[in-house]
């Protein structure tokens, strides 16, 4: 029987069948394609699973991730899972952007840091992304410090440290 990453995906929710399938991918990186695109279009909770795999993957091997920035980015507000948009940020926290990319990342980086809907996890991943390009370009500093002070509020105590550490990274 021929192996169905879907399938396998859809049959358990495990650390050791994250760790199972992200090693068949890592091995055999055309399945990479295939994994991505089940995160983008299937319903939770394969897709989220997809994504958290995909998330592991991009841990050793985050270039893998490059070719999908555009499409993540571009569809990112169209995701309804969490679990999608975790995945996804963090695996795009090890890479380097081009500058078209940066300026979209630091639109919605603030976009998610300001939205009442965004999880937490999605603001902190967003906080470590938009840190990164803070240090590409220094005159964005202060402005992505701005909105991660004014958007504190309503936000749980593990996001106001994060915040607050991050803060400090940017201020001189």
């Amino acid at each position: 029987m021929e192996f169905s990453l879907f399938e396998q995906l859809d049959s358990e929710s495990s650390r050791a069948n994250f760790d199972f399938v992200s090693t068949i991918v890592a091995a055999n990186e055309s399945l990479f394609d295939e994994l991505v695109q089940i995160a983008f279009t299937a319903k939770a909770p394969v897709s989220f699973r997809a994504a958290a795999v995909v998330e592991t993957i991009c841990r050793d091997h985050p270039s893998m991730i490059l070719p999908y920035v555009d499409k993540i980015i571009h569809s990112y507000k169209s995701f309804s899972n969490d679990g999608v948009k975790r995945g996804f940020l963090k695996s795009m926290r090890g890479i380097d952007f081009t500058e078209e990319q940066m300026g979209y990342l630091v639109e919605l980086g603030f976009y998610i840091l300001t939205s009442q809907k965004e999880k937490v996890a999605a603001k902190v991943y967003a906080m470590d992304i938009l840190v990164k390009i803070g240090e590409l370009y220094p005159e964005l500093k202060s402005e992505i410090a701005l909105v991660i002070e004014t958007s504190s509020e309503n936000n749980s105590a593990g996001w106001q440290v994060h915040a607050r550490d991050t803060i400090k990274k940017l201020k001189p």
